[in-house]
């Protein structure tokens, strides 16, 4: 039976009461009007419950009077509201619900227009009262009503479900599973069909649907149907400004979680229409915002992928951005995603105008910190993409990079920190031309005293950066005494040293005081006072060689003070200066000087020997034939901090120069001071700390006997608390013969070089591949196999990496081992742990990476989670049941080879153990809704309780 309407959308019929459709529209304005009570009156008893006769005319058999109770239920919910939850408690006291979501199957379509509407008002009240709406089966019969009805009463359906969607997240998932985003999605696919009402509403429940607070495995298979959809509609939707189109982009945007999605929405040509709408300027800004969005969510994918952004214009779309200050925050941090990329794609940002904008909000204190601290974070990126090409460093400089950072590391904790002060040391630490004046600014902006305020915070202790300069700056304000690296024999062959506490100084960056009568002079004065030190044919001048060997203390600190001063100068050769000192005789008497009572001496002739040591390596011998070593390893426990500084690197320097040298360093011992450090490390300040890493790799590199060499490396690993410190370890050649010592027959030599590994792996990921090189995976699958004692060391260390550097271990034959090691009940619990958390962690990065997920199921890994379930510790179980989850409740191509996988070994009885035996135990209890969760997913069979 059809019912005909009124021009309100209200059916007709006699002897009906008149309706005042218009009170509606009064009641959203908040006004009662005495129509509207009077008419309320005829529907509700005194009590406010709805008049038995208009309940019973629901139920009734006749569809006239089924159609007059109808409209009256749906004029309830209009006039009782807005909110919706008073009409919708009286509609649900009143029992007359399940009539209602019945009557959406009529054959009449004014019944069912009605009902539509009544539940699309109703799902707009509370959780409570819209549940019973969804259990009673509303969701299909709605799907249905929106296949078949007309425009109009598709709407009121497509207004229910929407509701249904936004109220909760349990409610959103059981719509979905039932497929309520259909309609939605049928609406985007053709929009042409349907008013521009629709297409909002449509886009909408979309964008509620796919939240990123929805259930993944929900997601998973709405995935399929609609990303095709929303990237067809948002290719050809005309309008650009509009809302619909807004809201695909931002629901498109949350499924580009992992490569694939990427790959996916990156081949369909989507880029530069996104980059179009990111320049349309328009008075509604979310279409322009959401596309910016989407596009920065690009950069976090493989090269190629940020390479076909950039190559649509993008970093046209941040400079249009960043110039007109819109959503800063967003922009910054798709360039830092870019800074990130590779080395080319980098320079193509450093080439381009966006970098002074970038510093500009930086340094801009009226613009938010989140944006700000998003514009450091890009510049410290851009930073380390510079120093590969240090000459790049300089535009970067001269646009105020430094300042920025140096002011905004008052302002950040934690990594972001940390990133600040890895950008300011790429400026400070690669050997460039501006160096200096990179030093020069960074103080200029009260560098110095922002890092004295935050060397002491915990995330800063992670830097040898920060500890090195706060540790200088607090002691004498020389700016950055330790940077140049004395380990390497650069061309600048001059080390800075703390100036004699009893002398009169002038510090500045990196140059050096001259002492002469007490006064202090200036740049002229010092070159002539340097020019005199040497005789014409580059001897020393006989009144400094006299003032060293005289005893009168006085002129005997000054010659040594001018000494040093002229190995440190920038104005004479170094190996020039170096063989004066040598040819004059005094190197014996400067060695010797080493041990005297007086501090400015000793600091002074410790200058002087730390510069000889880094020239050619007939002068280094020089001054070890002449007992240097040994007065050496005195003066680096010396409580003077710059005796003990200078003695370390002499000795580093040593260690380092050829066979010859070292052979004599390891043969006097000269590495037992390093140790000394290590040994009690809070004695001694960072600079002294950082000093001793070279002089122990060197030892390791050497053949020795196993207790000394695994007390070197247990030393070497107490030192390893930063990334600096980490990859100072492996430049200095360390690498290979670690990788050696994690195979050691010797068990505690073993044991250390694994720790070792351990935490190098923990510091920084990217110094894993100097180690992939050298065989480690290969090393840690032979400890596996053949050294039972070291398997559980091995796979922490195992873990380490799949935290760090995924990539090379799952493509190793190492998995095998670790899917044997969960599987043998026989195994020790705490090695079948550290087996589980490397599984674990490469499970999780397949949400990224199919490929992960393939070599892992290939390793037999869902066939050994499964046996792993039978174990009786919770923590096994645990992690086990999260790799069985990731595996089959990921969307990838593998999972249902993983479901059969899993039936084949007994995984769903073993599932089903876990579900019913966990409930009653409260550490069980996760895991045990987990496996209810999965069990009533993808075998629904077993998820019903056992009868009693």
């Amino acid at each position: 039976m059809t019912t005909t309407f009124n021009e309100f959308g209200v059916a007709d019929g006699p002897n009906y009461p008149a309706l005042n459709e218009d009170s509606a529209l009064k009641q959203n304005e908040g006004d009662k009007s005495q129509t509207d009570k009077a008419e309320l009156a005829r529907y509700l008893t005194p009590d406010h419950q709805i008049r038995p006769e208009i309940v019973e005319g629901m139920r009734s058999q006749s569809p006239q009077v089924q159609l007059k109770s109808a409209i009256i239920f749906r004029r309830l919910t209009l006039l009782l509201g807005p909110p919706a939850e008073v009409s919708a408690k009286i509609i649900i006291d009143a029992g007359i619900l399940p009539v209602i979501i019945e009557l959406l199957s009529s054959d009449d379509s004014g019944l069912v227009s009605e009902s539509a509407w009544t539940i699309a008002n109703m799902s707009a009240g509370t959780s409570e009262q819209t549940s019973p709406i969804v259990e009673g089966g509303a969701i299909p019969k709605l799907i249905a009503v929106f296949r078949s009805a007309p425009n109009e009463t598709k709407m009121r359906g497509l207004l229910a479900l929407g509701n249904m969607l936004a109220d909760s997240n349990p409610l959103r998932e059981l719509v979905l599973e039932e497929g309520g985003l259909g309609p939605a999605a049928d609406v985007l696919e053709d929009p042409e069909r349907y008013s521009e009402k629709f297409v909002e509403v449509a886009a909408w429940m979309i964008a509620i649907g796919t939240r990123e607070d929805s259930e993944r495995r929900i997601l998973s298979r709405t995935t399929k149907p609609i990303v095709p959809i929303l990237l067809k509609f948002i290719l050809s939707y005309p309008d650009d400004t509009a809302k619909p189109l807004s809201q695909a982009i931002k629901s498109l945007r949350r499924f580009v979680t992992n490569v694939k999605a990427i790959e996916m929405v990156a081949s369909s040509g989507i880029i530069p229409r996104l980059v179009r709408l990111c320049q349309h300027e328009a008075e509604n800004d979310s279409v322009q915002e959401d596309a910016l969005r989407f596009l920065s969510r690009l950069t976090t994918g493989d090269s190629k992928h940020v390479q076909a952004v950039l190559d649509n214009g993008f970093l046209d779309v941040l400079n249009f951005c960043l110039a007109a200050r819109f959503k800063v925050s967003v922009a910054c941090w798709a360039v830092a995603y870019i800074a990130r990329g590779t080395i080319s794609q980098g320079i193509t940002l450093l080439e381009s105008p966006i970098i002074p904008l970038v510093v500009g909000i930086a340094s801009d204190v009226d613009a938010s910190l989140s944006s700000r601290q998003e514009a450091a974070k890009a510049l410290s990126y851009a930073a380390r993409t510079a120093s590969f090409k240090p000459q790049r460093l300089g535009p970067l400089l001269g646009a105020g990079c430094i300042e920025a950072l140096a002011e905004l590391l008052a302002l950040t904790e934690g990594k972001l920190g940390c990133i600040i002060l890895d950008g300011i040391e790429y400026f400070i630490t690669t050997k460039w031309s501006g160096r200096l004046e990179a030093i020069a600014r960074f103080e200029g902006s009260d560098g110095i005293r922002r890092l004295r305020d935050v060397r002491f915070k915990p995330w800063a202790r992670t830097s040898l950066f920060t500890a090195s300069c706060g540790t200088a700056a607090r002691q004498d304000n020389t700016p950055f005494p330790a940077l140049d690296d004395p380990r390497l024999r650069h061309v600048n062959k001059r080390i800075c040293s703390r100036t004699p506490p009893t002398a009169n100084v002038a510090t500045k960056y990196l140059g050096v005081p001259i002492f002469h009568s007490g006064f202090i002079m200036d740049e002229e004065l010092i070159e002539m006072e340097l020019d005199n030190c040497l005789t014409p044919d580059g001897q020393l001048a006989p009144d400094i060689v006299g003032g060293v060997h005289s005893s009168n203390p006085l002129p005997q600190l000054e010659s040594v003070t001018k000494t040093a001063q002229l190995l440190r100068t920038k104005h004479i050769s170094a190996d020039a200066a170096v063989q004066a000192v040598l040819d004059s005789g005094l190197l014996l008497n400067i060695i010797n000087m080493l041990s005297s009572y007086n501090a400015a001496l000793a600091s002074e002739a410790s200058s002087i020997l730390l510069n000889i040591t880094l020239g050619s390596s007939q002068q280094t011998s020089a001054a070890v034939s002449a007992g240097a070593i040994s007065k050496l390893v005195v003066a680096s426990a010396s409580e003077v901090e710059d005796i003990a500084h200078n003695a370390l690197l002499a000795l580093g320097n040593i260690a380092g120069d050829s066979n010859n040298l070292r052979d004599e360093f390891l043969k006097q011992r000269a590495f037992r001071p390093a140790l000394g450090i290590l040994a009690d490390p809070s004695k001694y300040s960072a600079k002294i700390f950082s000093e001793a890493i070279p002089i122990l790799c060197k030892f390791i590199q050497q053949k020795n006997k196993p207790k000394p060499l695994a007390s070197v490396i247990q030393a070497l690993r107490r030192m390893c608390s930063s990334q600096r410190a980490a990859l100072m370890i492996l430049e200095d050649g360390a690498g290979p013969r670690l990788v050696q010592f994690c195979t050691s027959k010797n068990d505690g030599l073993r044991e250390q070089a694994l720790n070792l590994v351990a935490r190098l792996a923990y510091e920084d990921g990217s110094l894993l591949q100097s180690l992939f090189d050298h065989g480690i995976l290969t090393a840690l699958e032979t400890c596996i196999t053949d050294y039972v004692q070291s398997r559980q060391l091995a796979c922490f260390v195992l873990s380490n990496i799949a935290t760090a550097q995924a990539e090379g271990l799952v493509e190793s034959s190492v998995l095998p081992c670790l899917t044997g090691i969960v599987a043998d009940p026989e195994e020790e619990l705490k090695t079948r742990n550290e087996a589980a958390t490397t599984l674990l962690l490469l499970a999780k990065k397949g949400s990224k990476k199919d490929r992960f997920l393939s070599s892992l199921v290939e390793a037999d890994c869902v066939e050994a989670c499964c046996a792993a379930l039978g174990c009786t510790d919770w923590v096994t179980i645990q992690k086990s049941m999260e790799i069985i989850r990731c595996l089959i409740d990921m969307s990838w191509s593998g999972a249902d080879d993983a479901i059969e996988r899993l039936e084949d070994s007994d995984g769903v009885d073993l599932l089903r153990k876990v579900w019913l035996e966990g409930k009653p135990n409260r550490w069980m209890r996760p895991e045990s809704k987990t496996a209810h969760i999965l069990l009533r997913t993808y075998f629904p069979e077993f998820s019903k309780p056992s009868r009693v």
